[in-house]
């Protein structure tokens, strides 16, 4: 350390050169006097490093302006400050040997033991004398401290810009140095001081009162004003407000520029209140005249601030958007403060900073980096990691409310090229928020985008269709969990009597997209029963009533067994523009959740591979109900009747064209049912199956044999995805030993007759037949069975072709049936049937 002794060589420095200075030490030069290896340059600030415990050190610098002065500086002890560990900043000395025991000037103290900010004179050879007594707790963090003292010898001390106090004192009306002194005890506090961004100038004295920036009312009972200076502390006096029709305010509450006004009665939701302020003063005793201001507060409803536009696939290089943001817009009658509310996905939130959204007026939220490409943008420092395959978002008011919520997803480019990337997804139009996909297009602007400007796509659409409750799955005995197509009014929604079933004992409906509906019951389910419910005078977002006469049936979850659950039609070669399905069946008496089921294939070494669970979460499968998978329902619903029941699957096992394995399981591995197709199980008659489905014809039927299954009528489309299939047997008659149904047949595939059934009942077992069937001229035309072992009850049929796989002429046939019985005699039959060709 060296200590710097500056005398006559600074006396004759010129005043100008010395009366006022600008240091924020980016340059990493210190070119100060003092012990100057007591401090350094860190990170653009200066920062102690004298490692002397109970030790005093200082640096100084010439600064002759000591009236009509402003002195501003930025400080952070990095310490709790005490009587022995603290910063003396000396504004105005006589000598920059700040050590010097003769020293007089002027000095602000940050710390001592009440941890303040005040305002010191140093007379030489004596203790120093407070003059501004500052607020105590202030110094224990980074600060920014400015000081006024006029020509007169007023003195003003500001603590980030709260005014600590006023005095006058004209002990000391010029000085020669600006210096910082400081005090520290023990190593703890060693290199622990900063200072930064220091400013010594001729003091521009304010002559021109306050006035009003902004009024607004931030909730029913509160009121923000905030001014265009600092206010004197008399601002939090409530006699100095009046509002009209309501009184003075309960409570003010007074920080630096701004107040906050406090009613014992809330504001009229929408209702314009005038406010007058009147004898406020700015720190310099600058009196403003009496003004006024109209506030209006509006508690946002849902709906009223909309998702507008998402991109969650920008693009690079292209001339398109190249970064994800979520547009808001506003679309009620009044202005709407952002402040507090909150953008959230599936995990993670983002606190929106305070905004005005005007009516009709859009913001952008988006990351950092992107700010200055996106106007308007919101001022947030962190963004959600959106997905361009698709993700939940919601938005939130401070109070927790859900205003609107999106779940956007890739699908809903409908398979455009803009899916790739670069282009936003825009809404259509805002007087339907809850739409889904239909109100959601890709983005017609040339840049892929319209980010803080209206949407480009024009006209509105056509009124959705009224949400429904498409089914209902049970959690446990008391707990039913309602699904919707859409979303619903969350108050109307939340009504116990809006729902007609047996004892409801309380409702809850689910944010954000409000499609789901939780009843609880008063009394258990009984196993085995099937319930019904209905609802009555729900509403949707958009108050369109919503009555579901016929009832939604449940019933309580049992277990899955061996061919409960059945699969009974499969599609494994679609039409372009499909993808496959495969459609189950419930054939029990029994209520199954879908949600342990899975469907699976067999490598070749005939192991389990490619499973897949059909459902997340609970989902219920009544007695005797249909239901088709397949991963695209839309793209299915182009190229077949979708009549039932179906269901997005994320993927499906691999179903190939010539012949595959698909199998139902349960979690632990137990097979439901297994179908080891081919192609050839088709119908003969068709010359091509590309896009015809397989039909189990009977749910009794052995899932394995290929007279099981037949090819879907071309009556039906070629497949019937979710409900009755087009191709059944028919049930044998009780009571003859041999018939033919039906007696007429016409093998078309129009799913009307394409087969003839000769059913057997016999009343012991053991019998041997041979089947045959001739033409009208007794010639032979197929062998249906021979040396059939028959049992007391079961059928065989007969398509239509020839022994050589050949479509048979119209006209008359006999099926002539040879039966060997056990002890030896034989019995012949011949049942006529007739084969037509509709034309």
């Amino acid at each position: 350390m060296r200590p710097i002794v500056c005398g006559l060589l600074l006396a004759m420095l010129p005043v100008a050169a010395s009366a006022q200075f600008s240091e924020n030490f980016d340059d990493g030069d210190i070119s100060w006097q003092g012990m100057d290896t007591a401090f350094q340059v860190y990170q653009g600030m200066l920062r102690s490093r004298y490692a002397q415990p109970n030790s005093l050190f200082y640096l100084s610098r010439p600064s002759t302006l000591a009236t009509g002065a402003e002195w501003t500086f930025f400080v952070h002890l990095d310490f709790t400050t005490s009587s022995q560990n603290y910063a003396d900043v000396y504004l105005l000395a006589d000598t920059c040997h700040l050590l010097a025991p003769q020293l007089s000037g002027y000095f602000v103290r940050i710390g001592n033991t009440t941890h303040e900010v005040s305002l010191y004179r140093k007379p030489p050879g004596a203790a120093p004398v407070k003059l501004i007594d500052g607020r105590d707790g202030v110094s224990d963090k980074p600060l920014r401290i400015r000081v006024t003292r006029t020509t007169g010898g007023e003195w003003r001390l500001f603590t980030d810009g709260v005014q600590e106090g006023i005095t006058k004192d004209t002990t000391y009306m010029s000085g020669r140095c600006f210096g910082l002194l400081i005090r520290q005890s023990t190593s703890g506090f060693f290199n622990r001081h900063y200072f930064d961004d220091i400013i010594v100038k001729p003091l521009e004295e304010d002559t021109i009162p306050p006035r009003i920036l902004q009024m607004e009312a931030v909730s029913p009972r509160e009121v923000l004003i905030r001014f265009s200076e600092p206010v004197e502390s008399s601002a939090a006096e409530p006699e100095r407000y009046w509002a009209e029709g309501y009184g003075q305010p309960q409570k003010v509450m007074w920080a630096k520029d701004q107040v906050r006004l406090f009613f014992d009665s809330p504001f009229p939701d929408g209702m314009a209140v005038r406010i007058t302020v009147s004898g406020i003063s700015d720190v310099w005793g600058n009196r403003m005249l009496r003004d006024e201001g109209i506030v209006l507060y509006h508690t946002p409803a849902p709906h009223e601030v909309l998702i507008h536009e998402i991109l969650a696939n920008p693009s690079t290089g292209r001339g398109l958007l190249e970064h994800e943001f979520v547009e808001l817009r506003n679309v009620c009658p009044f202005a709407i403060n952002l402040a507090g509310w909150t953008l959230r996905d599936t995990s993670k939130e983002i606190i929106l900073p305070d905004y005005r959204l005007q009516p009709d007026s859009v913001v952008v939220i988006c990351a950092k980096k992107a700010q200055s490409l996106y106007q308007p943008s919101l001022n947030t420092s962190a963004f959600l990691t959106l997905t361009k395959e698709g993700k939940l978002l919601s938005l939130h008011d401070p109070q927790g409310r859900t205003i609107h919520a999106v779940s956007y997803e890739r699908a809903w480019y409908a398979g455009s090229v803009k899916g790739e990337g670069g282009w936003s997804l825009e809404m259509a139009d805002t007087h339907w928020p809850c739409t889904g996909k239909e109100n959601w297009k890709p983005s017609e602007a040339a840049t892929g985008g319209t980010p803080g400007r209206h949407n480009s796509l024009k006209g509105g659409i056509s009124e959705p269709l009224l949400p429904s409750m498409i089914r209902i799955s049970v959690t446990d005995s008391t707990l039913l969990q309602l699904h919707f197509s859409g979303t619903l009014d969350s108050g109307a929604a939340a009504m116990p009597s809006h729902y007609i079933t047996e004892g409801i004992h309380h409702v809850t409906a689910h944010p954000p997209l409000f499609h789901t509906v939780s009843l609880k019951l008063e009394q258990p389910l009984e196993r085995g029963k099937i319930y019904g419910l209905q609802t009555r005078d729900i509403t949707d977002c958009a108050g369109r009533p919503i009555n579901q006469p016929e009832p939604v049936l449940f019933g309580l979850p049992e277990v899955a067994d061996t061919m409960d659950v059945i699969i009974h039609e499969v599609l494994f070669d679609p039409p372009a523009g499909a993808e496959d399905f495969v459609e189950i069946f419930n054939r029990s008496r029994k209520t199954i959740d879908l949600n342990t089921l899975y469907f699976a294939s067999r490598d070749v070494n005939n192991q389990l591979k490619q499973m897949v669970p059909l459902v997340k979460g609970p989902w219920l499968l009544l007695p005797g109900a249909y239901l088709a998978f397949t991963q695209d329902v839309p793209a299915l619903c182009r190229q077949y009747a979708c009549k039932g029941n179906l269901e997005t699957i994320r993927t499906l096992p691999t179903l190939p064209e010539s012949e595959g394995t698909i199998i139902l399981l349960k979690a632990d591995g137990r097979i439901l049912d297994e179908v080891s197709y081919k192609k050839s199980w088709h119908s003969g008659i068709l010359r091509s199956t590309k896009g015809i489905s397989l039909e189990k014809l009977h749910p009794d039927l052995p899932s394995q044999q290929p007279a099981s299954w037949h090819s879907a009528a071309s009556t039906a489309g070629y497949a019937t995805p979710g409900y009755v299939n087009s191709q059944q047997q028919p049930d044998a008659p009780e009571k003859a030993a041999f018939s033919v149904e039906p007696e007429v047949f016409s093998p078309d595939n129009d799913g009307q007759s394409d087969r003839v059934y000769i059913f057997w009942n016999l009343p012991d077992p053991g019998h041997i037949a041979r089947i045959t069937v001739y033409d009208a001229q007794g010639r032979p035309v197929r062998q249906l069975a021979r040396n059939l072992l028959l049992g007391n009850k079961g059928n065989i049929y007969w398509d239509g072709l020839s022994d050589t796989r050949e479509p048979s002429s119209p006209g008359i046939y006999v099926i002539f049936i040879q039966i060997f019985r056990p002890e030896g005699s034989v019995k012949t039959l011949k049942l006529p049937v007739v084969l037509i060709i509709r034309q």
